[in-house]
């Protein structure tokens, strides 16, 4: 289920309203409430490094309208430092990873002094390996898009500290008005401490 959600997502119609337009409500809603959990992470203030892809940066994509609510849902007190805008596939395909491995690490060592490096394009799935080598210290991990489900591993790890991720049927539409109602009834809220819920 979650990687039907997916595909619907990264296609670019948020699969919402059958009519094939952006459901910029539910993006909007994902974007500003994770700038609220991400300034929570940091306590109110800090220094945040925030990862998009080239194919959303300043674009009306949906997560181009993600990536605009949350640097504007930020507030004064958390500096955004820097933003890495990475190429990824337009199309992903199953075992296609956008953020490869070895370019996570190096944005981990890069902005090691960072309180939190916010992901836009997800995260590699690693094994406990090489969550053994990542660097330390490293920055926190919010994952507001995802392309893959993470394990319990990751967040185990600490490799993850905040992730949203797409509940089943997602792509139905909700009647609340607020954005914190729209995120509710599309995604969840996963952390180390609650991160049973997924695979191992």
């Amino acid at each position: 289920m979650l990687a039907v959600v997916l595909i619907c997502l990264l296609a670019g119609s948020g699969c919402g309203g059958g009519k094939g337009g952006v459901d910029s409500d539910r993006f909007s809603a994902l974007g500003t409430v994770m700038a609220g959990k991400t300034a929570q992470l940091c306590d109110g203030k800090g220094k945040v490094v925030l990862v998009v892809s080239t194919n959303d940066k300043d674009q009306a994509t949906p997560y181009g309208i993600a990536f605009d609510a949350f640097r504007k849902g930020l507030g004064n007190s958390i500096q955004v430092t820097a933003t890495e805008a990475v190429q990824t596939p337009r199309v992903l395909m199953r075992g296609i990873e956008p953020l490869p491995a070895d370019k996570f690490v190096e944005l981990l060592q890069k902005y090691a002094s960072a309180d939190c490096l916010v992901s836009f394009v997800g995260v590699p799935i690693l094994t406990p390996g090489q969550i053994a080598q990542l660097p330390s210290p490293r920055p926190r991990v919010v994952v507001v898009v995802t392309h893959n489900t993470p394990t319990r591993a990751m967040f185990a790890g600490k490799v993850i500290n905040l992730a949203a991720l797409p509940k089943p049927g997602a792509d139905q539409a909700t009647s609340g008005d607020s954005a914190q109602e729209h995120f509710d009834a599309q995604y969840q809220l996963v952390t180390p401490e609650n991160a049973g819920v997924l695979p191992r």
